[in-house]
């Protein structure tokens, strides 16, 4: 491959805007996904799955899974977007939300920023009987929204999960959280790329048509 001196200069031109653009690039979203998914059964035994989304060691939710119901858990100063109970019920139902909706202070109206002691019945995605199950969640594949307590400051996030058919059984493939304070979060959101990962591309692509040619 036969460089020009025009070419070379491109690339160290790039080369040396890389480190300015990208401190002013990068994504404000911190994001973790999960392969082989972290998966739950509440049968043949009880299953406990904490959820740590800022991996400082210390659990901010966790999905309580039994062979007839899954609760989801608060800890600590954490919240979670639900609907409250209904009269003469005490628990409150997670609230699930689709790709692209907004969570941050103003949930709708009908929904609630639920703590850990907020109702004693907790707060549940799916319950099964004899006859059958009932729940939000059932073989639903959709997003909670959260509010995490981090330092004390208040940062909105998501916990992307499918909740099985059955009831019990389920799958939490990702999650993520705005690091700025105060700031909503979309569900599904995830980081945008960074100005180097573009860059790069860039540059493989230009030499890639230009040894072509």
């Amino acid at each position: 491959m036969h460089f020009s001196w025009h070419k070379l200069t491109m690339l160290a031109a790039v080369v040396w805007l890389l480190p300015a653009s990208l401190g002013r690039a990068q994504g404000t979203i911190r994001y973790y996904q999960f392969d082989p998914p972290i998966h739950y059964a509440g049968f043949p035994g009880y299953d406990f799955r904490q959820i740590d989304m800022d991996l400082d060691g210390t659990p901010d939710f966790a999905i309580s899974a039994g062979a007839a119901e899954v609760n989801l858990v608060i800890f600590n100063n954490n919240r979670l977007a639900s609907f409250p109970p209904l009269p003469g019920e005490s628990g409150t139902d997670v609230a699930p939300f689709q790709a692209g909706t907004q969570i941050g202070s103003s949930l709708d109206p009908a929904m609630v920023w639920e703590t850990e002691s907020d109702y004693s019945g907790g707060s549940s995605l799916s319950t099964c009987y004899d006859v059958g199950c009932i729940g939000l969640w059932i073989g639903v594949n959709a997003y909670m929204g959260v509010e995490l307590d981090i330092g004390g400051s208040t940062h909105y996030g998501w916990i992307h999960i499918f909740n099985g058919g059955l009831g019990s059984v389920g799958e939490i493939y990702d999650w993520a959280y705005e690091t700025r304070a105060n700031t909503p979060i979309f569900a599904g959101a995830v980081p945008e790329p960074s100005c180097f990962s573009l860059c790069v591309l860039g540059i493989l692509l230009m030499f890639t048509r230009r040894s072509k040619n």
